[in-house]
């Protein structure tokens, strides 16, 4: 997801407590962007690859705008989810305790979830990105928070593209 917001990888400026740019953004402006400059360049479709949270923001955009299936030759997922149903020791200290309080009190707090100085991700989080990912992987409906977008509704509807999904089975010994 680094590259996808704003300050996120070797983007400038960097994250810092007033970056305001959100999972919102991330879907109505900065994928479609990216994705016309690249359809741009090469006048041909494109093939979208994602980790993690990075897919179900791709998934969204498409989801969000229909007209740019015909330009995506093929995705693929690896590891992308929008909610966790195992439960384990680890899931508990890992996503409950940090992720959805811990990391949104850090965040909360400074702004920003300094989670590379922390090493606990590979970039910095935006406090609100945070906050509307962590809405959604709690289970709550596939809705837009700003303006209500219905994404679950709306993706039954999408002619998706080829898609691969790349997964690994957890095993804990």
């Amino acid at each position: 997801m680094s590259l996808i917001y704003a300050g996120g990888g070797q983007s400038l400026p960097l994250i810092k407590d007033d970056n305001q740019h959100g999972q919102f953004e991330t879907i109505t402006q900065t994928l479609p962007d990216i994705h016309q400059y690249i359809y741009d360049q090469h006048q041909q479709p494109v093939h979208w690859l994602a980790h993690s949270w990075g897919g179900v923001l791709l998934a969204s955009t498409l989801a969000r705008y229909p007209m740019l299936t015909s330009e995506v030759a093929s995705q693929i997922y690896i590891g992308t989810k929008r909610g966790v149903k195992s439960w384990s020791v680890e899931r508990l200290l890992k996503i409950e305790l940090f992720w959805k309080r811990s990391a949104l009190m850090i965040a909360r707090y400074k702004g920003y979830l300094p989670a590379q100085e922390m090493t606990v991700g590979s970039d910095n989080e935006i406090y609100r990105s945070l906050g509307e990912s962590v809405a959604w992987v709690n289970n709550k409906p596939w809705v837009d928070q700003h303006d209500g977008f219905d994404y679950q509704t709306q993706a039954k509807k999408v002619a998706w593209p080829v898609t691969w999904f790349i997964a690994a089975k957890m095993i804990w010994r």
